[in-house]
């Protein structure tokens, strides 16, 4: 937690103690060394300025952006916003399950409002994690459906573009 918060510092610390009771912990070594690292780019920043895309991001969960066309003006995302197909709430998160959305950059640079894939690909269940082929006429992407006292994991699809829309994905 302490690294979440940003306390690299005192995260560094507790990863080290950590590292004298169990040496070798692979995953200690490494969270020690990102809290080393991040405690150097604190205090080195670079020029970079990183700002939220207001039209992008919410307080729900976005991520796993992927172009959705050759020239970067389209951006095809992950997101657990309202708006996302169904109505349930996914038990692990406590948001609503993820659907994939799509924006594009109109000519000033900036991004338009997300509009949510078709139904052909979104489900009830969660998607995430979309990349396109390079013509841009097969959009892969992960649902991972969900049973009742079962974890059945997630699986890959793929769904063909046709004309401006998208086909029925299907389970590689």
């Amino acid at each position: 937690m302490l690294k979440e918060q940003g306390n690299y510092k005192d995260a560094r610390a507790n990863f080290e103690k950590y590292l004298v009771i169990k040496p070798g912990d692979k995953e200690a070594m490494e969270g020690a060394e990102s809290c080393r690292k991040a405690i150097s780019w604190v205090s080195d920043p670079t020029r970079h300025i990183v700002m939220a895309e207001i039209q992008l991001n919410t307080d729900h969960y976005d991520f796993a952006p992927a172009w959705g066309d050759k020239k970067h003006n389209m951006l095809i995302f992950s997101s657990s916003r309202e708006g996302s197909t169904g109505e349930e709430i996914d038990q692990r998160t406590g948001e609503g399950f993820m659907d994939l959305w799509i924006t594009t950059r109109d000519q000033k640079g900036k991004w338009g409002e997300p509009v949510i894939l078709p139904t052909t690909i979104n489900t009830e269940d969660n998607e995430g994690g979309s990349e396109l082929n390079s013509k841009g006429t097969k959009l892969y992407f992960t649902r991972c459906p969900r049973a009742k006292k079962e974890n059945v994991g997630c699986d890959i699809y793929v769904a063909d573009k046709q004309g401006k829309n998208w086909k029925q994905s299907v389970l590689i």
